[in-house]
């Protein structure tokens, strides 16, 4: 009856694969392994340089507490504080959003998630220290100063 049809028959299994989507699926899995680490140097920064600036913004701030007696030490701790507690209320909101939006996506994606946010805090953490740090070695009446 096989014979008849037309059809080639064979004893052993045979299947055909379309293989064109998988072409275009390796590409793009190529193009997201090769963009990974440039996304993840990028949020890297962005955690050390945004702290970093905003506690230079807040120069003023930090003059105001050495005026009221508060020790440079202590200065950058709250400067450098507030920076870190700002990201980890970041973090952890970003990761209840996602959560949120896709649990199973999240659940999947938390292993590469994870270390991207430790690399952010750990960058925000540097940021603000840093800028703390720079903040306060200057003296009271320059961190007063209004630069135009």
């Amino acid at each position: 009856e096989e014979l008849n049809k037309s059809i080639i028959y064979s004893p052993e299994p045979f299947y055909h694969l379309g293989t064109e989507g998988l072409v275009n699926i390796q590409r793009i899995r190529g193009l997201l392994a090769s963009l990974f680490p440039i996304a993840v140097a990028a949020a890297v920064l962005i955690g050390v340089l945004g702290p970093l600036l905003v506690i230079l913004q807040s120069a003023q701030e930090a003059a105001y507490l050495r005026i009221l007696g508060v020790t440079k030490k202590r200065t950058r701790c709250i400067l450098a504080l507030e920076q870190v507690a700002l990201c980890m209320a970041g973090i952890i909101l970003a990761a209840a959003l996602s959560a949120l939006y896709s649990p199973g996506l999240f659940a999947r994606g938390i292993e590469a998630l994870a270390p991207c946010w430790a690399l952010c805090l750990c960058g925000g953490a540097c940021g603000a220290i840093a800028g703390s740090a720079l903040v306060t070695r200057h003296k009271i009446l320059e961190l007063l100063q209004v630069k135009e």
